[in-house]
């Protein structure tokens, strides 16, 4: 019985965080992240402030901790590419990104979020050091330090996705991911 107590629990905290991320998302798009209250995020969910910050620490964290999800289930099993297709990490995060296209383009915005883009520069190049140190093109390769590899690469992808956003997103994910995995392979092999 208390298992199912506790599965219950569970399931009330992730409809709670769903509620509040889902009240975020809508309120920055509306009005831009910059102008978005806590008061606002809860009166949209629904729920109260002390709810909020049994979860959260503010805002910040609401969104720090949305991304930190996003990209925990889009390295979770990290499908390695067939030759010639396109890396799946990288097609479900250009598909998300879409999907979601309205709220990045407010998050990284005048009124947004300042620290949203760097946030998802290092959970890209977190993303690309697990890849790096996994890939057998890490061994023996000294000619230049991966950590700078890495922050290029964490550079050049972030620039791919606000390019992708702003030019409209006329490119589908697939075809996105593929032109991305292959400067990314180029890099790892100049490297």
């Amino acid at each position: 019985m208390s298992h199912k107590l506790s599965e219950n629990q569970d399931l009330r905290i992730v409809r709670t965080r769903r509620m509040l991320r889902e009240a975020m998302i809508a309120l920055a798009i509306q009005k831009g992240f910059a102008n978005v209250t806590i008061n606002d995020i809860v009166g949209l969910a629904m729920v109260n402030r002390a709810t909020f910050y049994r979860h959260y620490q503010d805002k910040y964290d609401l969104v720090e901790s949305y991304l930190d999800e996003l990209y925990s289930e889009l390295n979770a099993a990290p499908t390695p590419p067939r030759p010639g297709e396109p890396n799946p990490g990288l097609v479900k995060l250009f598909e998300h990104i879409r999907e979601n296209a309205a709220f990045y383009r407010a998050m990284l915005g005048p009124h947004g979020y300042n620290g949203f883009g760097e946030r998802i520069r290092r959970l890209t190049e977190a993303t690309l050091h697990a890849r790096w140190q996994a890939s057998p093109l890490a061994e023996g390769r000294s000619q230049m330090p991966s950590p700078m590899l890495l922050s290029y690469l964490s550079h050049a992808s972030y620039g791919a996705f606000v390019w992708w956003l702003e030019s409209g997103s006329n490119y589908s994910p697939e075809q996105m991911a593929r032109w991305l995995h292959q400067l990314t392979l180029a890099a790892f092999q100049a490297g």
